[in-house]
């Protein structure tokens, strides 16, 4: 990982340091057993953002749910700042595909709900800049309801980031935007992330939007996954879509995964 830590040299990162050694999960279908991850293995420093590609369905959000804790380990080890990670943390947020807001609470009391339940005080001027930050400042007073799935989805983005955690973990956040909000929030991922210094690891199925946004590039055979491969990007932040490393990675990618593969 030398690119990597070069590029982190620098950073006064609080982030989380990630260590997958031999992981393995399978799930019980009735009688059968169906497996999803094998053998995966990966290293991921304090502050670096790194974005997994794989086929559908071949154990990507798996993953994310064992970084958080919402999966028993089955095999192998997974260390959180050298740490067993065997349970759900404040320091771990996971954002779902869906938005998880509760429907009798408004966007702003939504985003409020994680430093209010850990008693924490006078977050209100810091929920609100997120909220203007994700272009929902008309909508702070909103009941979920009345929102668009991708307003939904912003203000989900917002109370997870409100609670400052140490490792954010992204399961396809941007997927219901339109494309012009998605490139904003892209902009906006980068810049919070930079702010923030936490240790990002994001699911997505856009190459491009992988590329853009992470340090590192893992790509997944389909299910069981396993590591194909891993493309570095040491390029600052932000990145042109048209950078030629950037483009020639793309290439590579899709070349890896199969144009005509569903992914």
């Amino acid at each position: 990982h030398e690119m990597v830590n070069t590029a982190l040299a620098t950073d006064d990162s609080r982030g989380l340091s990630i260590r997958l050694q031999n992981i393995s999960h399978r799930f019980t279908l009735k009688d059968k057993q169906l497996p999803v991850l094998d053998n995966v293995s990966l290293h991921i420093e304090p502050g670096e953002s790194v974005a997994l590609l794989g086929p559908s369905g071949c154990g990507k959000s798996t993953l994310l749910r064992l970084l958080a804790g919402l999966e028993p380990l089955q095999q192998g080890q997974l260390l959180a700042d050298n740490q067993p990670v065997t349970a759900p943390g404040p320091d771990r947020i996971l954002v779902f595909q869906d938005p998880t807001l509760y429907p009798w609470l408004t966007v702003r009391q939504n985003v409020l709900l994680g430093p209010q339940a850990r008693k924490l005080k006078d977050q209100q001027p810091k929920a609100d800049q997120l909220i203007s930050r994700i272009g929902l400042q008309e909508f702070a007073h909103a009941w979920p309801a009345q929102l668009s799935g991708g307003m939904a989805q912003r203000a989900a983005l917002a109370r997870a980031l409100l609670n400052e955690p140490r490792l954010l973990l992204l399961d396809e956040p941007l997927g219901k935007l339109d494309s012009l909000t998605r490139i904003r929030m892209q902009s906006e991922l980068i810049t919070l992330w930079q702010s923030q210094g936490y240790t990002s690891v994001l699911v997505t199925h856009d190459i491009e939007e992988a590329l853009l946004l992470s340090h590192r590039v893992v790509v997944f055979s389909p299910r069981p996954a396993r590591i194909l491969a891993e493309f570095h990007n040491p390029a600052p932040f932000p990145r042109h879509r048209d950078a030629p490393l950037l483009v020639k990675q793309r290439q590579e990618i899709l070349a890896l995964l199969g144009q005509g593969t569903d992914w």
